[in-house]
């Protein structure tokens, strides 16, 4: 394991990363929702924590709670590690191995054949 690796990991325990990964509205006979859902990867010595989020804009709240406890459901904990230069994480392949940037990582997501990034910035507090 060469320097430059143990560097990137060292600086990356302790900081976690958001990203907005979908934005849509839906409209429905009593209204509508504009929804956005967040993923944030939290790292920690051996683990990261992965959790998702919904911002719904509803006519009724009733509809905000259901998107909001189903973005919790895909909530999950596991292990990670760098390998050539990129960061892997255990069982989460949404976004493949992810790239480290100063401020962000970025991965990758395959929508129909189409190649995004998706960056995740740091959360700083």
């Amino acid at each position: 394991m060469n320097n430059t690796l143990i560097f990137s990991q060292k600086n990356i325990i302790g900081k976690s990363y958001k990203a907005l990964i979908s934005k849509s509205c839906k409209e429905f006979n009593d209204g509508g929702c504009t929804i956005k859902t967040f993923c944030t990867i939290s790292f920690e010595n051996k683990n990261v924590i992965i959790k998702y989020f919904v911002d719904a804009n509803c006519t009724t709240t009733q509809r905000e709670k259901l998107y909001e406890e189903n973005a919790k459901k895909n909530n999950k904990s596991s292990t990670w590690s760098i390998k050539n230069s990129k960061i892997h994480i255990q069982n989460f392949t949404e976004f493949g191995d992810f790239e480290i940037s100063e401020n962000s990582i970025i991965g990758k997501e395959e929508n129909n054949e189409k190649l995004e990034y998706v960056t995740f910035y740091e959360i700083i507090e």
